[in-house]
This record gives C-alpha cells, structure tokens and sequence, in this order.
C-alpha cells in the first residue's frame, strides 16, 4: 500500500508503487472545484485515487454525497473500490473517503493512514518536534509497502498573499 500524512496546511506521500514490476509516482494531486481546492493523497489503487481526484474536480466536497443518488451510482469502478483518501481543504479541514465516496470529518491536528500510516502516527506521537516527512521515512523502516522519496504538497500561493 502505501503511507499518507495530512496536516492542515500540507499532505504528504511515500512514492512507490508496488506491483508486479514497482516503479516510483506520485500519490499526491492538487484537485480545482470552482474557486476551491483541495490537496489530495490515497492509499490503495493509483487509478482509484486518479478517477476520485476528477471526481472531486467535478463536485466538490460538498457535492460528492450527490453521486449516490445518480443513475449511474455505483460506478463500475466502484465494484472492487480499495482506496482511501485523505483531503485537506484551504480552510485547513481534513477529511478521509473510504468506498463510500462520503466525506468523513477527521477532527485530529495530524492523519495518517495506508499500510504504514500506524508507523507513521506512532512516530510522530513519540519523537517531539518530529516533521511528517520524517515520520513517512520511518514507516518506510518498517512497511515493507513505504519508500522514500517522501513527496510533499502545500497549496500554491494565492495572488494576494503573494502581494
């Protein structure tokens, strides 16, 4: 699987891809719904976390409850769906998705979740001042489904706060 840390102002990601031939990626996107964005990381299937990063681009998170009401709900891909997601809003709100596609509200100053997300959280409860780059790093020690490099994804400065 993987490793996933989000904090309120970032989200962070491990960048191995372990199938039958592993390559590294990125498990990170920068998702635009209108004038909100959303900074997404998923632990699971890369093409799960891809078509519910454009899912999220095309509702929003407050509109993602909608699907289930479509004609088309499930979507086939949702037959054998294995991801979870985590999503930091601007507003410096974290949610998690599971099969559901229903936002859950995670009221925690730091998430972690994937195959080395215990590692992770445990790391960072136990060392002071321990960033989440290096929590990642560590469950890579541990997960055998973790590497490094740790990839990290902040949203971009706005025109006004650049001024």
């Amino acid at each position: 699987m993987t490793t996933i840390v989000a904090t309120p102002k970032a989200i962070y990601a491990d960048s191995y891809c372990n199938t039958t031939h592993p390559f590294g990626t990125t498990k990170l996107h920068l998702v635009k719904f209108k004038t909100e964005e959303y900074l997404v990381g998923g632990c699971g299937y890369l093409n799960e976390l891809e078509f519910f990063a454009r899912l999220l681009g095309e509702y929003g998170i407050e509109g993602m409850w909608r699907l289930h009401f479509g004609e088309h709900w499930p979507p086939k891909i949702m037959k054998s769906w294995d991801t979870d997601v985590l999503v930091v809003t601007r507003d410096k709100r974290i949610f998690m998705f599971d099969d559901s596609l229903v936002p859950i509200s995670v009221n925690e100053p730091v998430y972690c979740i994937g195959s080395g997300g215990d590692w992770a959280k445990a790391y960072m409860d136990l060392v002071p001042d321990a960033t989440p780059e290096q929590s990642i790093e560590y469950a890579a020690k541990k997960d055998d489904n973790t590497r490094a490099p740790v990839h990290e994804l902040k949203f971009p400065r706005r025109k006004k706060e650049a001024e």
